[in-house]
């Protein structure tokens, strides 16, 4: 396993450290291996992802590595002693990430353990959960034979008045635009949304359980809904899903902090939180999928999702066009 933190000057450094340790007792006068070991230093951990398993998760990497965690919650943003920021706002992680907030990890096991299309391609952040964003439907009114091949098809006049989405306002929908923009481009996207508005059976939701009710109640016969909500809720068996070929993701991801005191634990940390033991923990405790390709789903996630080609870090850099498309299309 190679990681690697920081610039790129550090990492030559750190080669041409590694290149003498057999020649030297140390490098720039570091101890030799006899010397007595000084205890672990605790990793800072920001944590705004309410839906992630962060106390059994936590309890066990401490338990493995002995390493103490300190958990911080609450504020917009993490305090300058963070080493670690989780949270399942991608688009406040690459916020951070554009204003220089968060540093790189380059980490074989990562890239390793978690999809492309759920980190950021420079390294910022990654991927520790998933929640795809799915198409249900009423199978007593959609022939199966109708499922569609993306999220832009419930925009066609065979749905007019038959359509139920939850509001732009929560997180998953504003990013699923801001996929869109990304896959279809700005206009096409925007085409895209207002056929929803024209199909609307109601007005858009509160909540993608509101919207499992509202097919289970026969207000309308089709939708677009966060999985996990599928998962969580007693409507899920009033309904049928179909996952987009280009399926998009509300994705909780990690990413260390410029300024970490702790780099390397924090490294480690996030290497842990992708890692198979962790991510048993993800499927067997909370409504999302694990990123691990070989850790399995738990059963209550219906069906199977591979993640689709739309980077969620090509959509989280257009919310704000996103936001501007939602007003103009008149997608409340």
């Amino acid at each position: 396993m190679i990681r690697q933190v920081g610039s790129a000057a550090a990492r030559a450094g750190y080669r041409w450290c590694a290149a003498l340790a057999l020649a030297m007792a140390g490098c720039n006068g570091a101890s030799s291996p006899e010397s007595t070991s000084t205890p672990q230093v605790a990793v800072v951990l920001w944590a705004a992802a309410a839906e992630f398993p962060l106390a059994p998760v936590v309890a066990a990497y401490r338990k493995e590595s002995g390493v103490p965690i300190e958990i911080v919650h609450g504020g917009d943003s993490p305090p300058a002693r963070t080493d670690l920021v989780l949270t399942a706002d991608t688009g406040a992680l690459w916020a951070m990430a554009e204003q220089s907030g968060l540093r790189p990890v380059y980490s074989n096991a990562l890239e390793a353990n978690v999809p492309a299309a759920l980190r950021d391609p420079d390294g910022m952040w990654f991927g520790v959960s998933w929640r795809p964003l799915v198409i249900v439907y009423d199978p007593r009114e959609v022939p199966e034979e109708a499922a569609l091949p993306g999220y832009a098809a419930l925009a066609e006049e065979r749905w007019r008045g038959r359509l139920c989405l939850s509001t732009s306002r929560l997180a998953a929908n504003r990013l699923l635009l801001a996929a869109l923009i990304a896959e279809l481009g700005e206009q096409a996207a925007e085409d895209a949304v207002r056929g929803w508005v024209a199909n609307l059976a109601v007005t858009p939701l509160a909540s993608g359980r509101e919207l499992l009710a509202a097919i289970a109640e026969d207000r309308c016969d089709i939708g677009i809904v966060d999985a996990g909500v599928i998962a969580a809720a007693p409507e899920q068996s009033a309904v049928a899903l179909s996952a987009p070929r280009a399926l998009f993701a509300v994705v909780t991801a990690a990413g260390a902090t410029r300024h970490a005191t702790n780099p390397d634990g924090a490294a480690a940390l996030l290497e842990w939180l992708s890692a198979e033991a962790a991510q048993a923990i993800v499927a067997a405790e909370s409504s999302a999928l694990p990123v691990h390709p070989r850790v399995a789903a738990s059963p209550r996630m219906h069906g199977t999702f591979p993640p689709g080609p739309v980077q969620v870090a090509q959509a989280a850099s257009r919310l704000g066009a996103a936001a501007l498309l939602a007003e103009r299309a008149g997608y409340d």
